[in-house]
């Protein structure tokens, strides 16, 4: 039962918190039942309704909507480019532990999350890291089982290794290895063909020039020509009709009487001379050409004008002349050939025989016989073979040999 103070409005109720419920009292507390009792109808006193903890149950108005204080910031949409926030300690912003403090990730919409290593570059490898750069060694590392992980592979310097695939696209080689041809593989050359090719500045990189055929151009400096060797080759084949530009052979141009200046030392490189016409100056013969008479009152066989060549060398003709005197009352036969012991034989009738360089069946008094001019060689004897004469008895006279001659190694 209640007790009513007149004059102060104050109602108590007579049972206590937690004690069972009795009589017909005016519930303060509510009614706590362990689920909710059953509608009554609209517009009836009702009793308030508490859970058995004495926990008030209440509704959520759709009109006034029921708020909880749970210190988190108000619901917002999730979006890209979110500035720092400033969130509880159960912020969803993602961290990571460096061993000392928090670090938020970082990241950007172009590159997304950002991953480092935890081992700089040259440090000795450690731990499961995600490798990056790959792994150094300094040979080829034990190869796996087709289909397994496999790690990228880098010299010590941090170069990828690669292995070409096939020929089409060529593949870079270390200087001075060893090429096999049909398996190494080449990498290609492009070059540029234009007729009046732009400049560039110095120090960039260009393309090498060609001509419309594809044949590669190249230019010699002056500052360099002389320690060039260069191999050059025509573009038009022998017997082909003439085309394009001649190639200059250097020749230096010199009237008649022209005096050239004299080297210093044999064996010196000196330049060729030729007529204001183009035609070039020749000198026939050779430069160490040998003159040499042999004179004779008797009959001779097989005696050496020129002896003492040895082998591996022989005799070069370049002129050979055969004179008797006017006193000669006979006319002797001449034969003058190359042999180590003998002048050829004379041949039989219908016959031939090598290694003669001149002869005569009878020279009159006062006559003879020239073969050459000493410009170019009339014969050329064999290794080790000497110039022999046989001839007639010249009777009251003289037979005389001149000749101008070279001896050369084969």
């Amino acid at each position: 039962m209640a007790h009513l103070r007149k004059g102060v409005g104050e109602r108590e109720g007579t049972v206590a918190h937690g004690d069972a419920d009795a009589a017909n009292l005016m519930k303060v507390g509510g009614f706590a039942t362990a689920a909710l009792r059953a509608a009554v109808d609209e517009n009836d006193v009702v009793d308030l309704s508490c859970d058995l903890q004495g926990q008030l149950r209440v509704v959520n108005d759709a009109t006034t909507p029921l708020f909880v204080d749970s210190e988190l910031p108000a619901a917002g949409v999730l979006g890209d480019t979110i500035g720092n926030p400033t969130t509880p300690t159960v912020g969803a912003f993602a961290s990571f532990w460096n061993g000392s403090t928090w670090d938020r990730v970082r990241g950007s919409s172009a590159t997304g999350l950002i991953i480092d290593g935890n081992v700089a570059h040259d440090d000795a490898d450690a731990g499961d890291s995600v490798l990056i750069g790959g792994h150094a060694n300094a040979s080829l590392p034990t190869a796996v089982d087709e289909n397994d992980r496999v790690r990228a592979s880098f010299d010590l310097q941090g170069q990828l290794r690669v292995i070409a695939t096939g020929s089409t696209g060529g593949t870079s080689a270390v200087d001075d290895s060893v090429f096999t041809g049909g398996s190494t593989n080449l990498t290609p050359m492009g070059a540029l063909f234009d007729a009046t090719p732009p400049t560039i500045t110095d120090g960039n990189i260009g393309a090498p020039l060609m001509t419309s055929g594809r044949i590669l151009r190249t230019e010699a400096e002056q500052a360099t020509a002389a320690n060039l060797n260069a191999q050059v080759v025509g573009n038009v084949a022998h017997d082909d009709a003439d085309a394009g530009n001649p190639l200059s052979t250097g020749f230096n141009a010199a009237r008649t009487r022209f005096d050239p200046p004299q080297i210093d030392t044999d064996g010196d490189r000196v330049r060729a001379i030729a007529t204001p016409q183009g035609i070039q100056w020749v000198l026939g013969g050779h430069p160490n050409i040998t003159t040499r008479e042999y004179m004779t009152t008797a009959e001779r066989t097989n005696d050496p004008i020129i002896d003492t060549i040895p082998a591996g060398s022989y005799i070069v003709i370049l002129e050979i002349e055969v004179l008797t005197s006017v006193a000669t009352t006979a006319n002797p036969q001449v034969r003058i050939g190359f042999g180590t012991t003998t002048v050829p034989t004379e041949p039989t009738s219908g016959n031939t025989i090598d290694g003669l360089v001149i002869s005569h069946p009878g020279l009159a008094a006062g006559s003879g016989v020239v073969r050459g001019t000493g410009g170019t060689a009339v014969s050329v004897g064999g290794s080790n073979q000497e110039l022999r004469i046989t001839n007639d008895a010249p009777t009251g006279g003289q037979i005389t040999v001149l000749i101008s001659y070279y001896v050369s190694s084969l």
